[in-house]
Formats: structure tokens, C-alpha cells, sequence
């Protein structure tokens, strides 16, 4: 019996090496969603002028698919272990020297602070390969990795508008301290307060929060890269690719000359921004109209519900989306750029289950789709609508036959398709 089970063991493991072997010959394998709603599993094998070089599976032939048609590359974990590439990076450096940093409108990476001045400030990131530049007015905040004194100073309750705000450690406890940041001198901070130049020594430094800057929508197309790290993320334009990485322009500026690398082995997921599919809660409304309920505003909350909460509708969940309560009237700003308005329309469940309201959805002041009675207890309902040459999108909410504090819809996963070029 031991024999058979020693051999049975044997068996097992030369079954997984196998599979091992299978899935590193597949590197770089991604499933692919496209502005079409289409989903391709193929291998990407280059990047050559705007377009992925993609083998899909069962075929020897290429296929080049432009980036602006690509809404969302996945990668899996066996397929990101197949890519990992022999590279090093900051995490050779002392842990000491490394930062949770928060930049642009969304980029979190744990990188080091190799310079800043005037000229912006330069990271090198445990997760990509090279150094890199972002203008210092993306800069956001930045964080220790030693977890109780950051939980300690984010704590600390301080009010410092328009000032930036440093927290500072000393034999254990950490105090907040408002002035100015500007710059970064070897191993101290510069920090000005009460009149007065200071250095902040960098290992008593839990965290500096920026005070808060516009930061403007960018409008061009983008990638976002999501990385394996929970929470890292990095956006900027691909220029290229190898066999290992993609090779990306950070956004927002920097020594635009100089591409990272971002490793396709630390990759879950790579998001096209402003291609040919918009998310209609990306955009800002050119105007909005809201009444309250019995004296009580609920403002309109995009991706997620009017308590904070998931979006959940009757018969789905929803991860994007905009919930609204009646009355509430939004005005989008097209150009007749787009030629598709795509989207699930319910009430929030289980708060909106009593509610009805009368709902439009109005291109140009024409009439595209109504439900001048829709209940809350209803099925949501899928929308396809064509606005090819709409220039105004209004999504209206109005008060229903009953006016019933339940009119919590949600205008679910509302996004926006560009015409193929």
C-alpha cells in the first residue's frame, strides 16, 4: 500500500510539471474585452503602431487589433508566473527607504524617493524597471511602510487648508506639522513652517499629505496598469513591448523621453482609458439638476450607491455605475463623438424596492428611451441605444405617480461607444 501511494504521489507530480511546462510555453496568453463587447483569448506578441500584434489560440495566424478597440486585458496568475522575467528592482534597497506613494488621479505604487526638486520628483518602483519622473504637483502623498506609526498619524485629526502636512515620529509617537514641502535633500525632507526653512529627517518621516490640487481630466486615450500588489497601480501610454514588459510613458508629464518597464509578471490587469469605450461616470456633467426629498439632498454617487454601498439592482450587481434619486436631472456634453449608449437600468435594492419614477433618457431634447412608470420591484432593464451625432445626453429621473422615497435608480454600467475607425 505505501508503494502504491509513493507511486501515486509520483504520478501526481509529474502531471503538475507537465502543467507547469504547458503554461510557460504560453507567455503573455491574456483574455481580451473589446469596445464591441467581444472577448478574444490570445497570445500578445508585440506593439507596433497603436495596434497589439495578437496569435490567438487554436491559430499559427497574427492578428493586429488596435488599442483604442481594447476596453480591458487580463492576465491570470499561471500566465504571469510564465512571463516573470530575471530583472531587479528597488526592493533590493532597504525597507527603510521605501514608500507607499500616491500620485495623479489614482497611480499607488511602493517605490523609493530618489530625488525631488523643482523639476518634479523621481521614483524608482518596486515593480517596474527603471526610474522615472512625475511632475511635483501630481504628487499626492507619501507613506512609510511601517504600518502602526502610519495608522497613528492617520489618526491624528488637523485641519491645514492649502498647506501640506508632515508627520513626524519621535520615540515612538508621531505628531502633524502644516507648512510647505520642497523638496527632498538626501536624507531630509524640506519643509517650511512658521517662517522658517526645515529638514525633516526621511527616517523619522511616517508620511507627508499633500495639500489638495486640481488635477485635470486627461483626455486623450490612456492605459492604466493594475499590478499584482494589491492596490498598485500605474497610468501612462505603451510604446512598445518585448517578451517580458510593456515599455509605457508615465502620464502627467516627466522626462517624457524616458519609457519604464512595466513587467508583464506583475500584471493582473491592464485598462484602456478614453479609447473607443467611455464610461459615462468618467465623465464630468455639463450640468446637473437635483431637488431634494422632503429638504433632504442625496446627491448623485458615481460606482457606487447613494449610502456608499455596492451597486446592487434587482436581478444583478453592478461594479460601475451612477445612482441617482428623484428628482435628479444629468447633462453630458458629447460633440456627437459617440455612436452607442449602452446600459442596465434598475432601483437599488433592497432600499429602492417600494420606489417609482419616471425615467428618460434624451438626446438632444429627443426622446430615446422613457418608462414613465418604472417600479422598483421590477426587472432592470438593458438599454442599447443609438446617439450617433448627439451632442447633449440627459439621463432624467423624475418623480413617479407615488413620490416614494425609494426612487433610488441606478443608471447601471451607462458607458459610451465611439464609431470604428
Amino acid at each position: 500500500m505505501k508503494q502504491q501511494w509513493i507511486q501515486s504521489k509520483i504520478k501526481s507530480m509529474v502531471v503538475a510539471c507537465a502543467a507547469i511546462a504547458i503554461v510557460a510555453g504560453s507567455v503573455r496568453a491574456a483574455t481580451i474585452q473589446t469596445a464591441d463587447e467581444k472577448t478574444i483569448s490570445a497570445t500578445i506578441s508585440g506593439y507596433e503602431n497603436g495596434k497589439l500584434i495578437l496569435q490567438p489560440k487554436e491559430s499559427d495566424a497574427t492578428t493586429k487589433l488596435p488599442l483604442a478597440d481594447i476596453t480591458l486585458i487580463s492576465y491570470t496568475w499561471q500566465e504571469r508566473v510564465a512571463a516573470t522575467p530575471n530583472t531587479t528592482s528597488s526592493a533590493t534597497r532597504p525597507k527603510s527607504l521605501r514608500w507607499q506613494v500616491e500620485f495623479g488621479g489614482t497611480d499607488r505604487l511602493t517605490a523609493t524617493l530618489v530625488a525631488w526638486n523643482e523639476t518634479g520628483v523621481c521614483l524608482a518602483s518596486d515593480t517596474l524597471v527603471g526610474e522615472f519622473v512625475i511632475p511635483a504637483d501630481q504628487l499626492r502623498s507619501i507613506w512609510t511602510t511601517t504600518d502602526n506609526l502610519v495608522k497613528k498619524a492617520k489618526e491624528i485629526s488637523i485641519t491645514a487648508r492649502g498647506q501640506d502636512i508632515a508627520y513626524v515620529s519621535k520615540d515612538g509617537e508621531v505628531k502633524a506639522v502644516a507648512g510647505f514641502a520642497t523638496g527632498c535633500d538626501g536624507e531630509f525632507l524640506n519643509f517650511k513652517y512658521d517662517g522658517q526653512d526645515h529638514g525633516i529627517k526621511l527616517d523619522r518621516l511616517v508620511g507627508l499629505v499633500l495639500a489638495q490640487r486640481e488635477i485635470p481630466a486627461e483626455r486623450e486615450m490612456y492605459e492604466t496598469f493594475m499590478l499584482s500588489t494589491p492596490g498598485e497601480m500605474i497610468s501612462g501610454r505603451i510604446t512598445g513591448m518585448d517578451k517580458d514588459a510593456f515599455h509605457v510613458t508615465v502620464l502627467g508629464g516627466g522626462d517624457v523621453k524616458k519609457n519604464i518597464a512595466v513587467p508583464i509578471a506583475k500584471i493582473d490587469k491592464i485598462a484602456v482609458k478614453n479609447g473607443r469605450l467611455v464610461w459615462l461616470g468618467d465623465l464630468k456633467p455639463a450640468l446637473v439638476q437635483e431637488v431634494p426629498y422632503l429638504d433632504y439632498m442625496m446627491s448623485y454617487r458615481v460606482n457606487q450607491s447613494l449610502t456608499g454601498g455596492p451597486l446592487k439592482m434587482q436581478d444583478t450587481f453592478v461594479d460601475r455605475g451612477i445612482a441617482v434619486h428623484s428628482k435628479c436631472f444629468l447633462t453630458y456634453d458629447l460633440s456627437g463623438a459617440f455612436e452607442k449608449l449602452r446600459m442596465t437600468v434598475g432601483f437599488q435594492q433592497p432600499e429602492g424596492k417600494m420606489g417609482r419614477a419616471a425615467l428618460r433618457v434624451l438626446g438632444d431634447e429627443k426622446v430615446l428611451w422613457e418608462d414613465l412608470d418604472a417600479k422598483g420591484d421590477g426587472k432592470s432593464v438593458p438599454l442599447d441605444l443609438n446617439i450617433q451625432g448627439v451632442k447633449m445626453l440627459r439621463l432624467e429621473a423624475d418623480y413617479g405617480k407615488d413620490q416614494d422615497v425609494g426612487d433610488r435608480v441606478i443608471w447601471g454600467d451607462a458607458r459610451l461607444t465611439k464609431p470604428a475607425k
